[in-house]
């Protein structure tokens, strides 16, 4: 039997708290700052901290800066909130997944737009696109975090197209 718990509350599994959902994580880790900063913009934050499990692609403030000049700054203005909402979902994926249990091959994100999963048995490497996770297994509450050093960009998406 399912039931709906209010948004008032913050659904519990038991051995968890919602001290250490996905948002909590990120938020005490300050290689995460911008995500949950724009996060927090978004509304997503919200979702992230009640919903799950979910594995996220976690960029770090590292590879928000590497983005091209001038882009962080226009993805933060409301008239770009719709794209800025596809990016971060686009690195949000339903389910958890350790780095064990990713495969390569294609993982369905929360943009309806595949990531595609790279694994080097060899160097003990995971890619996503072309980004490498640089820290895997963070485990939260409702799911778990593998730090990558670039921003996800879905393949349907022009940047230079942001006003």
């Amino acid at each position: 039997m399912s039931q709906t718990t209010p948004n008032t509350q913050t659904p519990q599994t038991s051995g968890t708290t919602a001290a250490n959902n996905l948002v909590a994580v990120a938020t005490s880790n300050q290689s995460f700052s911008t995500l949950t900063s724009l996060l927090k913009a978004t509304g997503l934050a919200e979702s992230l901290q009640k919903r799950g499990p979910y594995t996220v692609f976690a960029p770090t403030n590292e590879a928000f800066a590497a983005l091209p000049q001038g882009i962080l700054k226009k993805l933060q203005q409301p008239e770009n909130s719709e794209v800025l909402m596809q990016i971060l979902m686009y690195h949000l994926v339903p389910g958890q997944q350790t780095a064990k249990q990713l495969s390569a091959g294609e993982l369905e994100t929360l943009a309806d737009r595949p990531v595609n999963i790279q694994i080097d048995p060899n160097g003990n490497q995971i890619s996503v696109n072309d980004a490498r996770v640089i820290q895997s297994n963070i485990q939260a509450s409702n799911g778990i975090i593998h730090a990558v050093n670039e921003v996800l960009l879905p393949p349907n998406l022009d940047l230079s197209q942001l006003q």
